[in-house]
């Protein structure tokens, strides 16, 4: 007899109804989560984590009329609300003063940058869930994402600068949305084809095919005009004295990797 699926619990705290909504009826058709509770607010939030045993995802958006997400994670953390609760923040304030003020708090596990469509966020949501039920809890283990990504996308920026893709071909600026998307989903199985060039093509407003061909010419025109010797040091095995390149899943995920391990020692 096949086993039960472990729904797990799923707070949303969020100030707009409609948003909240598509989120809610996405998750309810997943049947995944059990119980989902709808919150309209931080003080609604800060109630309902003082009544009820804290636990699950929690899905907060960080830009609240009175109490904001940031001043709900500071008091529920102080109070050791959220010692079982995954926080998945969502704002449209990426600056660092931001990033710094909530990395402050140490309690966030996943930050997604408004506006992102509700689909995405769910994505995210159930990759979280998809850890949590391999592990069998969800516990501050599965933080191997945190706000230290913030400084992904300077590292990232050097990496590409360092290895001579030129700045100004549409290949730059592909491979860095595409580096950036690895480096946060890092751990999850994604496909160049079918994960990396379609998220690229939609931030870009471009197609999979042109996203593809844009990096293969910059990563031809590096290896062409590049330093040999970085790029020896980088891609190893990849590369040889003929100038042989890396192919494009290869170099993403090269730099995918360096831009992580850079993250987790600083």
């Amino acid at each position: 007899m096949a086993s039960e699926t472990v729904r797990q619990k799923l707070i949303i705290v969020d100030d707009n109804p409609r948003f909240s909504a598509a989120l809610l009826e996405l998750f309810k058709a997943s049947d995944l989560f059990e119980p989902i509770v709808l919150i309209g607010g931080g003080e609604e939030a800060l109630e309902y984590f003082s009544c009820n045993e804290p636990s699950g995802i929690m899905v907060l958006d960080m830009i609240m009329p009175g109490i904001d997400g940031v001043e709900l994670l500071h008091r529920l953390s102080v109070r050791d609300l959220l010692n079982n609760v995954v926080i998945i923040a969502l704002s449209p304030l990426t600056n660092d003063a931001m990033m710094q003020l909530v990395q402050s708090i140490g309690v966030l596990s996943y930050y997604i940058a408004m506006p992102t469509p509700p689909e995405m966020i769910f994505n995210r949501v159930l990759d979280f869930a998809a850890g949590a039920r391999q592990s069998g809890e969800l516990t501050h283990g599965m933080r191997y994402i945190n706000l230290k990504k913030s400084q992904a996308e300077g590292i990232v920026v050097k990496y590409l600068i360092t290895l001579g893709i030129p700045a100004h071909f549409s290949g730059y600026a592909y491979l860095k949305t595409g580096i950036k998307y690895t480096v946060d989903n890092y751990g999850m199985n994604l496909g160049v084809t079918t994960h990396i060039y379609p998220e690229i093509a939609r931030v870009h407003q471009s197609t999979p095919k042109r996203v593809e061909r844009a990096i293969r010419n910059a990563i031809d025109t590096a290896w062409i005009k590049g330093d040999i010797e970085v790029q020896h040091k980088m891609f190893g095995y990849t590369v040889n004295d003929n100038k042989g390149k890396p192919t494009n899943k290869e170099f993403i995920a090269m730099v995918t990797d360096r831009a992580v391990m850079r993250i987790k020692r600083s």
